[in-house]
């Protein structure tokens, strides 16, 4: 009984992990593609010397 318990609580706790990490990744891509949209750079919005 002790494993099925413990298999249940790994399983759950894995699929909210899981699934955070895959939602944090789309929020990341979303974010990106906006920026770019937009014309904003991706690492921060004060403009590089380098890239005139």
């Amino acid at each position: 009984m002790n494993e099925i318990i413990l298999f249940l609580f790994g399983l759950v706790t894995g699929g909210f992990i899981g699934i955070m990490v895959m939602c944090m990744l789309q929020i990341k891509r979303i974010n990106d593609y906006e920026n770019l949209l937009i014309g904003k750079d991706n690492e921060s919005d004060v403009e590089c010397p380098e890239k005139k």
